[in-house]
């Protein structure tokens, strides 16, 4: 058989491998049509397909058969990205079918052969699955560290797609550790960037993990609106774990909310697929049925379901002994300590200078907050200043200057309003108007000081005789009113 175009097959396989990160479905189609072809492919063509092929099968769940696709690559790879590659996804696998001890083995020596990467995305990528594989233990602090050596290595490289898994893995290490408010941040952060440079998969799983925070964090609708979000994103690239597990997310999440039906349908459609690697979730998903049945009063149904349920709580706790024993065996194995010892001063590097960038930081808030404070107390004082000179403009525009009583406008509405209410109410209203005799003989003969004085003293004398119905006001320069509304109707 002759050997295919070494170039034509590259590029198919190029294309391959892209289309697997946005359509499944189309790249199991072109997987298909490559494999009667693989005995003309090179080695490292062949171990290419094979890798393609198990990332397939781990979208659908298949792990076992992910696995087996693993293993035939292996001995067809002779490069260390591809041996890397290799090992990210059996330990994905074997993560998925809970054999812990054997994934953080196969981390190991992936870890041994990262020293003879120089693909920084290999290394990401290697980066990325053992912070999976804390995640699946968890063990958060180890988890953030590998995302805090993400966005380091994200920024050297200036690699968006890195910063994109570093931000998502930080958050979800903050999750783990109950700071829901800084993984909330995180994710919302996270959800912008990876929006902006297009990562769809990572957007689904970040709205997945953001539905979770805010879950715990009691808003039941924002967590419905994630979770629904999510699942839509995982079903185009029909990756069967997450569809499964972010539906039994959403049945409990619409059973808080009380949408019962909504509830059961995803509860059912979890309970319908009965993958190995779906423990979890078919356990959220019964509790979920027993409270539903039970509310309807089908007790021996609801006992059936609470049954089934915690035979599968009894099982993912004796499942979490394993993690932590798993954890513990290999977390001081030989390989791990020869990285850490390696890690150890650039890592101390690293910690003084986010050190000193967040004290820096802290200084840059306080000052902030200084000048905050400065400004509202500013605000604050000029807003009252200016309502005290509205409240003093206003008294003035009402009332006459020289007596401080209405004035003529001001009576005017005022009268008007009275007139209107004593029409309305059949009541009586009163107007009187009145004026000074001989008052200017008091300006010509004594001054206009004088006739102030003397029209201030009747002011005066008229308003000790009032209550505080009457309106008085002085319509001109002798001229005064006073208008009354009574109470009494005129007619009984």
């Amino acid at each position: 058989m002759s050997a295919a175009p070494i170039d034509e097959v590259d590029v198919s396989l190029g294309k391959l491998e892209k289309i697997l990160k946005s359509d499944v479905a189309a790249a199991q189609q072109q997987i298909e049509a490559m494999k009667p072809r693989i005995g003309s492919f090179t080695s490292e063509q062949a171990a290419r397909l094979l890798i393609a092929s198990a990332i397939s099968k781990i979208f659908s769940g298949d792990f076992e058969e992910a696995l087996s696709f693993l293993d035939k690559a292996e001995t067809k790879a002779n490069a260390p990205q591809y041996l890397s590659q290799i090992y990210n996804y059996r330990a994905t696998c074997l993560i998925g079918l809970r054999r812990y001890r054997d994934a953080l083995l196969v981390m190991g020596r992936n870890l041994a052969l990262l020293e003879k990467v120089d693909d920084p995305v290999e290394k990401r990528d290697s980066y990325f699955r053992i912070a999976n594989l804390y995640d699946e233990l968890e063990a958060y602090d180890e988890m953030g560290l590998y995302a805090s050596r993400i966005l380091d290595l994200a920024e050297s490289e200036k690699d968006t797609k890195a910063y994109c898994y570093g931000i998502f893995l930080l958050a979800m290490s903050q999750n783990g550790r109950g700071m829901l408010k800084q993984a909330q941040e995180g994710f919302q952060n996270g959800l912008s960037y990876c929006s902006e440079h297009g990562y769809l998969l990572m957007i689904a799983m970040i709205n997945k993990g953001l539905g979770d925070t805010v879950r715990q964090l009691g808003d039941n609708r924002a967590a419905q609106r994630y979770f629904r979000t999510a699942l839509a994103q995982y079903q185009q690239f029909h990756f069967a774990t997450e569809i499964v597990s972010t539906s039994a997310m959403l049945a409990q999440v619409d059973l808080a909310l009380g949408d019962e039906q909504e509830a059961e349908s995803m509860a059912m459609e979890v309970l319908s697929d009965s993958g190995s690697s779906y423990t979890a979730a078919r356990r959220d998903a019964l509790k979920v049925m027993a409270e539903i049945v039970a509310n309807r009063d089908d007790f021996a149904k609801a006992y059936d379901y609470q049954k089934q349920y915690l035979d599968l709580n009894d099982k993912l706790f004796d499942e979490s002994r394993v993690k932590a024993l798993a954890y513990q065996a290999a977390h001081f194995s030989a390989n791990e300590r020869e990285q850490e010892l390696k890690l150890l001063n650039k890592e101390r590097e690293l910690l003084l200078t986010r050190g000193m960038l967040r004290e820096k930081e802290h200084n840059n808030m306080v000052t902030f907050a200084s000048l905050l404070s400065v400004a509202m107390l500013m605000l604050v004082a000029f807003s009252y200043w200016g309502w005290q000179q509205k409240q003093r403009f206003m008294k003035l525009s009402r009332q006459d200057q020289l007596t401080g009583i209405y004035n003529r406008a001001t009576v005017q509405m005022m009268g008007d309003n009275q007139f209107v209410q004593a029409m309305r109410r059949d009541a009586h209203f009163s107007l009187m108007l009145f004026d000074l005799d001989n008052f200017k003989q008091i300006n010509d003969n004594f001054g206009f000081g004088c006739g102030d004085w003397a029209i201030c003293r009747v002011v005066e004398s008229v308003q000790a005789e009032l209550s505080r119905k009457h309106i008085f006001a002085r319509m001109g320069a002798k001229n005064l009113s006073l208008s009354c509304l009574m109470s009494m109707p005129l007619r009984p």
